[in-house]
This record gives structure tokens, sequence and C-alpha cells, in this order.
């Protein structure tokens, strides 16, 4: 990046030899999306974007407003979707920025083991969410031996590897 006022914005890391083009920007997504290829098992999805609104005074005052967040969020996650689509991924958090292309490749370099364990843990598996609610009306109405404090009652209303303390690990090494 020859402006210093840029910034390189990672996205995800996925696998280099799944992933064959750039996903499509949409309006608002960083101008410049590029595929930074390691090996065959690694590149990093990224953009470039003013370093100013992630970092700094500015940074500050666009990260307290929803306005300006949303749209960005949405739009990160949109790219690591695009790219989920064709490969497994490593998403990044929100906001992450490297100050150049050698200084994410020193990064990826230093964690290419775990990041490729990671994409081979994940590859053929799916993102779920869930959201639950919780009445507390109705739950004085249950009885105590169904409903537990620490929730082990409503552990076994699901499977043991879809919901327990290690529930990451346990749905990535139960093959499914």
């Amino acid at each position: 990046m020859e402006n210093s006022e840029l910034a390189l914005y990672l996205f995800c890391f996925a696998r280099s030899d799944a992933v064959r083009e750039v996903p499509k920007p949409a309006a608002d997504i960083p101008s410049f999306l590029a595929i930074l290829r390691y090996s065959p098992e690694l590149c990093a999805v990224t953009g470039e974007v003013r370093r100013e609104e992630f970092a700094g005074p500015e940074a500050e005052l666009n990260l307290q407003q929803l306005s300006w967040v949303g749209p960005r969020a949405l739009r990160h996650e949109a790219v690591i979707e695009e790219v989920m689509a064709s490969s497994p991924v490593l998403p990044a958090r929100f906001g992450t920025l490297f100050s150049s292309a050698e200084a994410l490749a020193e990064f990826a370099g230093q964690h290419r083991e775990k990041i490729t364990q990671f994409l081979d843990r994940v590859a053929g598996h799916g993102e779920w969410s869930v959201k639950g609610v919780f009445a507390s009306k109705l739950r004085r109405r249950l009885s105590p031996q169904r409903w537990s404090r620490n929730g082990s009652s409503f552990r076994r209303c699901l499977p043991a590897r879809a919901i327990s303390p290690n529930s990451a690990s346990a749905a990535t090494s139960s093959g499914n």
C-alpha cells in the first residue's frame, strides 16, 4: 500500500485452492478487495480502507454510531459468507487491520499451522445460530427437577454435542 493513510482490512482466512476470485464488492465495501495467497491451503481475503476510519479519534466517534457500524458489519459478514460458499473460513473480527500486506503475510506465516488446522477442522461443517428466551413466570410453574440453575436439564433436551461447555470442540470432533 503506497498511501500511508491506508490500511489492509482482513475479512477472513480461507483455502487458497478453493477461493478462485475476489467476491464482488457491494456498495460501501472497500472498493479494492483482494485475495492474498500464501500457499494452496491458505489465503487471506482483504480490502484497503482508510486507517482513520478504524483507528484514532475519528474511529472512536464512528464506532459509537450504529448508523456507521451497522452497514459495515453487515458488509463484513457478506464478504465472509461469499467466501464461505466455496471454502471453510476463519473469520477475522470486525475492524481487523494490518499496516501492510507484508505485515499480514508475517502474521499468516507465524500462525499458518493453527489457521490451516482450524480450516481442516471446520471443512464440511455449517454455522448455526441459536437464540433462546426464557420466561421467568413459566420457570416458576415448572418443577425444580426439570430446570436446574446450571442448565443441565436443558442440555438433556438437545443432543449432548450440540450444547455443552465445549460445544465448539464437541461439534467439530463428532464428525457433524
